[in-house]
């Protein structure tokens, strides 16, 4: 069975004038369900910067869960047997849960970060 073959138009890109800092260019993809994709001017190290943020971010939220379900396992140990908990299980749980509060404090304001840049580097795309 024959497959008829798909009449190819060259791609070109919609650009603005050249006075007019960089914007987003937009390039049509396929006429038939017309789909526009936009690619924006960003730099290599923005994109870089962002990426660690998003790491950062992600790895502090870890700590954060990580210390959480040490505190559940103290909790539930402490709920297991009263009679003998100890100042020091008493005071490691405390500094599990200051560590937890910390690292999502952390996680989060490296999150908020990264969200702001993106929206200023794509405001500055924007024009």
């Amino acid at each position: 069975m024959a497959v008829p073959e798909e009449k190819s138009t060259p791609i070109t890109p919609i650009t603005f004038s050249d006075e007019e800092k960089p914007r987003a260019v937009e390039w049509v993809t396929h006429y038939t369900f017309s789909r526009i994709v936009k690619t924006y001017p960003i730099q290599e190290h923005e994109l870089l910067a962002l990426d660690d943020l998003g790491r950062n971010s992600t790895l502090w939220t870890a700590i954060g869960s990580a210390t959480l379900a040490l505190i559940g396992s103290c909790v539930w140990s402490m709920l297991q047997s009263p009679d003998s908990i100890s100042a020091g299980a008493k005071g490691f749980a405390g500094l599990l849960l200051f560590v937890s509060a910390a690292s999502f404090i952390i996680g989060r304001s490296y999150g908020k970060r990264r969200k702001s840049r993106l929206e200023k580097i794509m405001n500055e795309c924007q024009g």
